[in-house]
Parts: structure tokens; C-alpha cells; sequence
């Protein structure tokens, strides 16, 4: 929702003065989009719209789940090429907050993935076999997904919380991520990580109910 909310806006930057843009804002199950926008509305529904779902009848349909296409030979090479040839990888969309979160938590700590958000125009050819091979690369249906030095380490709550306990650290410096080693030892390359000292999970939605900073 927040990324077709921010496409259209960056779109409509570069569009002739009255262009009508249209955009879908799907129901994904979030509880609001967390763009500035939308900043001033709380992570939990209020009374008022309580009663307003309680007044409905509700969607009674069901549904069959949607089944996945199967990877194909081509995006597997691509996916396992990627990981092998690069120590730090994120695969993603390039409208995805929890992919955001990884984009912004790298750059303010001063280190530098490789990004392959495999719904961008340079994999339409791969359509949604790409998105199965990550997932069989991962073991996870869920993005983003960080590899460290060829394994999957995981996704955005997972790296703020290692981050937390210093596990993703060691596990970056383990891998020679971002280490720097002499007749005195190893340490980060980045001068400390930038300086950081802040908590990762600032940079995660605020509407996400593991989040300790969740909007109220």
C-alpha cells in the first residue's frame, strides 16, 4: 500500500501538469500505510471503527489460496549465482518497507549490500519463477531475504533484533563482510559502524505489532 502510494507520487514528479494517476492500494492485512502520510493514525483501530467493522457483515467468501509458480532452471542459476558471488545480498521489491528497512539500517550504519529486487524490469523476463527460487534458496515465503556470505541469515526483524544482541555483528565480521584484520586483530571497516548508536528498529514500520517502537 505505502509503496504504490509513494510510486505514484514520485510518478506524478515527472508527469505533465495534469495527469491523472491512478493507483490500487491492495488490503494486504496491514494495519495502515506507513508513509508520512499516514504518520498521525494510530497503529490500533479506535472505538469508532470497532463498531464500524462490527456494523458490517463482514466478508463471508472464501477463498482458495493461490498457488506459487514453480522456479524455473534460469532463475535458479541467477539466484544461486548471486548468492555465491556476492557476501552480502538482499533480495526484495523495490516498493517494500521491510526492504526499506534493511536500505536505510545499512546505509546509516555504513556498510553496502548487494541489491537484486527481482520485481524490477531486469528480471521481467524470469516473471514469477524468480520469486520461487528465492524462496527455495531461502527456505522462507517471506522478503526481504538477507544472505550472508552465501547462507540466509534472515529478514528485516530478525536483522534488528541480532543487531540488538550483537549477533549480526559477529556475523558480518565472521564472514569478512566488513572487517579490516592486522598483526593487531580484526575490526569493522567502517569506522565503528558509522558511529551508530541508535535502535535498528526505528527504521521498521511503525504499524508492525513486533515492533518495541509501534506508533500508539
Amino acid at each position: 500500500g505505502g509503496g504504490s502510494v509513494l510510486a505514484a507520487l514520485l510518478q506524478a514528479k515527472v508527469s505533465p501538469p495534469g495527469t491523472n494517476i491512478v493507483v490500487t492500494v491492495a488490503d494486504t492485512g496491514e494495519r495502515y500505510l506507513s508513509t508520512t502520510l499516514f504518520e498521525e493514525i494510530a497503529a490500533d483501530m479506535s472505538e469508532e471503527e470497532k463498531q464500524l467493522v462490527a456494523d458490517g457483515d463482514g466478508d463471508k467468501t472464501t477463498r482458495p489460496p493461490m498457488e506459487l509458480t514453480a522456479a524455473s532452471d534460469a532463475a535458479r542459476v541467477l539466484v544461486q549465482t548471486a548468492i555465491k558471488n556476492h557476501k552480502l545480498l538482499t533480495f526484495g521489491f523495490q516498493n517494500c518497507e521491510f526492504c526499506w528497512t534493511v536500505k536505510k539500517f545499512f546505509k546509516a550504519i555504513g556498510i553496502e549490500d548487494f541489491k537484486f529486487d527481482f520485481d524490477s524490469a531486469e528480471y521481467l523476463e524470469y516473471e514469477h519463477t524468480l520469486r520461487a527460487a528465492i524462496e527455495e534458496a531461502s527456505g522462507q515465503p517471506y522478503f526481504p531475504a538477507i544472505f550472508i556470505d552465501g547462507k540466509f541469515f534472515g529478514g528485516a526483524f530478525d536483522m534488528c533484533k541480532a543487531w540488538k544482541d550483537g549477533s549480526f555483528q559477529k556475523t558480518l565480521m565472521d564472514a569478512g563482510v566488513v572487517k579490516h584484520c592486522d598483526e593487531n586483530g580484526c575490526v569493522p571497516k567502517f569506522a565503528q559502524w558509522n558511529g551508530y548508536k541508535g535502535d535498528p528498529f526505528e527504521f521498521l514500520p511503525k504499524w508492525f505489532s513486533m515492533n518495541p517502537l509501534r506508533a500508539k
